[in-house]
């Protein structure tokens, strides 16, 4: 209830994905690690549904560490995302900044913002959520977490959200999902 009808975060669980790795994505909070203007970017997108919340990722490697940052938009109680936050924020925000080599996508959620945002010359990379390609993704990703070669900035939204992720296992490895419990 406080998470879809009242909009409020809610902390994650034992189910997290991180759950026996206490501590993992905080001890990755490097503030002083800035990513400098003009930097190349890796950007993803995910858009939440149903009155869920929607995030900006950008991910520039510097050395073997991936500094990462996010943006998150809540839903007003009752109602879904204005999509096109997103869309705004990549192209008026991070594409005059940076150099943004991809933003990473759903098909299903980002369609008429990818026609757009094309137009205006960023590109886009189609990433359908399918297991073959999120569970190595996942892997990798905790992988990178647990050895300390992830950093972010300590912001509070971002951790919500990496902490309340939950592993989904299948017979092709596992992925991640958001918690159901949320």
């Amino acid at each position: 209830f406080k998470r879809f009808h009242a909009g409020l975060w809610v902390e994650a669980d034992k189910e997290s994905w991180l759950a026996d790795h206490p501590g993992a994505w905080e001890r990755c909070v490097k503030p002083e690690l800035h990513i400098p203007d003009g930097a190349q970017l890796t950007v993803g997108v995910d858009v939440g549904l149903n009155r869920d919340s929607m995030s900006v990722v950008w991910c520039w490697r510097h050395d073997e560490v991936r500094v990462v940052r996010a943006k998150t938009w809540e839903p007003e109680p009752g109602r879904s995302v204005d999509i096109r936050q997103a869309r705004v924020f990549i192209a008026s925000d991070l594409a005059i900044r940076y150099e943004i080599v991809q933003v990473a996508y759903d098909p299903r959620q980002f369609a008429e913002s990818v026609v757009e945002l094309e137009d205006a010359g960023v590109p886009m990379l189609e990433i359908p959520q399918v297991v073959e390609r999120l569970s190595p993704a996942d892997s990798h990703l905790f992988d990178l977490i647990l050895a300390g070669k992830v950093a972010h900035d300590g912001d509070h939204d971002f951790a919500m959200q990496v902490n309340a992720a939950v592993r989904r296992p299948t017979e092709r490895g596992w992925y991640l999902s958001k918690s159901r419990t949320l």
